[in-house]
């Protein structure tokens, strides 16, 4: 029967190690999705910047009235895109801050909102034993991965948005061509 004890105890420490390189594996994977939201953030901030400090000088390559006008709704159709793309980039940046499922004693987040004092959290951490300290970093790695999750699905709304304003811009560039002949 003791053997029987000490693998299950075993087995149970295995899965917390793994567990643990899961979660530094995802939470490496959240810094890396900050960065490129950020990286997407600049870019369609880099854009904005550039058109609407450029806007008079872009559509006076058009002297027509009517291509002129056309041409101005175009940058400005692009803007919004772009403008859109900023809102899920800083979407894709903000801290994710939801509580777990189930309350563990690792997460900021179900530190501060499950435990009223720092002796209640130090005496639930002190006395937590192997197979719910294991429930516990699944948890955390299920929260994190929501997390990682919904930060990718901001940056594909942005990284989208991106795409159309550069074929807008294009566009705009060929428009401007045409104008010139």
């Amino acid at each position: 029967m003791r053997e029987t004890s000490e693998e299950n105890e075993n087995q149970v420490n295995k899965k917390i190690e793994l567990m643990i390189k899961v979660i530094i594996r995802t939470d490496t994977y959240l810094n890396y999705a900050n960065t490129k939201s950020t990286i997407l953030l600049s870019l369609a901030s880099a854009i904005i910047a550039a058109i609407a400090v450029n806007f008079d000088k872009i559509t006076s390559f058009v002297v027509v009235g009517s291509d002129k006008c056309f041409l101005s709704f175009l940058l400005g159709l692009a803007l919004c895109f772009l403008i859109v793309s900023v809102f899920f980039s800083l979407k894709g940046i903000t801290p994710f801050i939801k509580v777990s499922e189930s309350v563990n004693t690792f997460s900021f987040v179900d530190i501060v909102k499950g435990y009223d004092s720092l002796a209640d959290y130090k005496k639930e951490f002190c006395t937590v034993g192997d197979s719910s300290f294991l429930n516990q970093l699944i948890s955390l790695n299920h929260n994190l991965s929501k997390a990682l999750l919904s930060k990718y699905e901001n940056q594909i709304i942005a990284i989208k948005c991106i795409e159309v304003a550069t074929g807008v811009i294009c566009f705009s560039i060929y428009i401007i061509f045409l104008s010139n002949l």
